[in-house]
């Protein structure tokens, strides 16, 4: 498991990745995973995560179906309560922090 920090800036979601080497906007949050993080997110500008490729009590649930061989993301189907998106896409970021995979399943719960 492990647990995420995004936060929101000039309207844009950023995963806070302090050790990444690439360009922030590599991190930004787009395609789904921004309008889950607007749903996540308390005041607006914060949200943390846990997250698990295990089943998690009350998760939401991302399901892999489409990896991108062009962008080494993935899009996936979001199982979660009534006006979260159904779709989203994560990118390549998401390889890096799960050692070279996109993860077929991947369990969110928000952190208080």
């Amino acid at each position: 498991m492990k647990t995420l920090s995004f936060t929101k800036e000039k309207g844009t979601w950023y995963f806070d990745f302090k050790l990444w080497p690439g360009p922030k906007s590599a991190l930004s949050m787009v395609q789904g995973a921004n309008k889950l993080l607007n749903k996540l997110s308390d005041d607006g500008k914060h949200a943390k995560v846990k997250v698990s490729q295990k089943p998690l009590a009350n998760a939401i649930k991302a399901t892999l179906i489409l990896p991108n061989k062009l962008s080494n993301g993935g899009d996936y189907i979001v199982e979660g309560p009534k006006g979260y998106p159904k779709k989203m896409w994560l990118c390549n970021v998401t390889r890096v922090v799960y050692l070279g995979q996109m993860p077929k399943e991947l369990y969110i719960l928000k952190v208080n």
